[in-house]
């Protein structure tokens, strides 16, 4: 269980992270029952509350519990870079290889599945808009092939904007595209807003210094109807009361976004700007607690687990992950990727957006947790729970206002797009 801190140090709510339930601690404990969880040293007062909570618990479960890894279905370089299951929506990355590579892999994907009600593939692109020849096949070709195995189709791009002329809004706006801006240059938001409203993603790198809410009335002021930021920190430089100090910081803006966000859906408008690392976890934790393990499989299949349910793939496309399918299945791991050791601890693996417990997301999408990153993204965790909390509180119907948008489309990391394989076209 993690003890939830509101603004004012006091502890209204805590997360049992087993069973995924927030529950309310009583006024009388607020004050205390923080530090004393932390602390090892329950009260009589505490404990009694613990007990009736059944947040107590004697026997260890370490060794009985199944392993909590998001499932993947491994696939060939030359195509997909990974698939994974979001509820009935099946998405996938393309791999480095180029586009007729990535349509043939989508199209043995999109003729060789038995589930997905909607087929979304993610593209990227890097200063490539100014010729956007491979951008166009693929998108064409993409929607080509979703006529033509009667399955929907979805297409999202990440770019950094550079090139961008009407000739291409017009194209992203006639062609259904969805929109990560990975950049600040006001001339091509202003024209991709124009073009493509809430389709717009404004995906941003916080630095040393760099307020979130700076960040917000910013991108408020220009009309950006989602925003997505990632904070970081320079400690080698800043050194550690540097840190404490821009967490504190981060998590007051956090909290001033939660207040306007609720007061926005309280007044049943949606907000402006939705701020997507807290409604992502708003979302997750009001969808249920994730599937967090399998067990087996079906001869003749790969497959994986996501919202408790096994996504099958048919034997012609398993045999394009050069294996043979087989019973059970093993999360692959990069070289040069850290140890899921950092995320097992965390008491915000479920909800994190960067967690390998809560996202399966491949290739340059993986996340590289690290202490202090980790401290900020556990920030966005505890305010986002905090909101829900709230929202529940006030009125369960004001959810509806973040049901729109996706929570496992791909976003916008700086520890791993910049160093790895950067935005390329596929």
């Amino acid at each position: 269980m993690q003890p939830l801190y509101d603004r004012d140090h006091t502890c209204p709510v805590v997360y049992d992270l087993e069973r995924g339930m927030l529950l309310e601690v009583p006024v009388e404990l607020q004050a205390h029952v923080a530090p004393a969880l932390e602390g090892g040293d329950p009260d009589d007062a505490l404990i009694a509350w613990l007990a009736d909570e059944d947040l107590l618990t004697a026997e260890d479960r370490s060794e009985s519990a199944p392993p909590d890894l998001p499932w993947q279905v491994p696939l060939p370089p030359s195509g997909l870079g990974g698939v994974w299951l979001s509820e009935d929506e099946v998405h996938c990355l393309p791999a480095p290889g180029g586009e007729d590579s990535t349509l043939a892999a989508f199209e043995a994907l999109l003729g060789g599945t038995e589930r997905g009600s909607r087929f979304v593939l993610h593209l990227l692109a890097a200063g490539e808009l100014a010729r956007p020849r491979a951008l166009r096949r693929t998108v064409a070709g993409a929607e080509r092939l979703g006529r033509r195995y009667g399955r929907r189709v979805a297409l999202e791009l990440t770019t950094d904007g550079a090139g961008l002329g009407d000739p291409m809004a017009r194209f992203l706006a006639d062609h259904d595209l969805t929109v990560r801006l990975v950049g600040d240059a006001v001339p091509t938001i202003e024209r991709l807003l124009e073009r493509l409203g809430d389709r717009l993603t404004l995906c941003a790198l916080l630095d040393t210094g760099d307020r979130l809410a700076d960040l917000w009335h910013r991108a408020a002021a220009l009309g950006v109807r989602r925003l997505h930021a990632t904070k970081v920190v320079d400690r080698p430089f800043g050194g550690i009361t540097l840190v404490d100090a821009e967490l504190r910081q981060y998590r007051r803006d956090l909290f001033a976004i939660a207040d306007e966000t609720f007061d926005a859906l309280a007044e049943g408008r949606p907000p402006r700007p939705l701020y997507e690392p807290l409604t992502r976890v708003v979302r997750r934790h009001l969808s249920g607690r994730p599937a967090a393990f399998g067990a087996g499989g079906s001869a003749g299949y790969y497959g994986l687990l996501a919202g408790g349910a096994v996504f099958p793939l048919l034997a012609p496309f398993a045999s394009l992950a050069g294996e043979a399918p087989r019973d059970g299945w093993t999360a692959p791991v990069a070289d040069d990727e850290e140890p899921a050791g950092a995320c097992d601890a965390c008491w915000g693996r479920r909800l994190c957006a960067r967690s390998r417990f809560a996202v399966a997301h491949p290739g340059p999408f993986r996340p590289e947790p690290a202490a202090d990153r980790c401290e900020f993204w556990r920030a966005e965790v505890e305010v986002g729970l905090l909101l829900y909390h709230r929202l529940e509180q006030a009125d369960p119907q004001a959810f509806l206002g973040l049901a729109a948008g996706r929570d496992d489309a791909p976003f916008f990391d700086p520890y791993t797009l910049s160093r790895r394989q950067g935005l390329e076209v596929c």
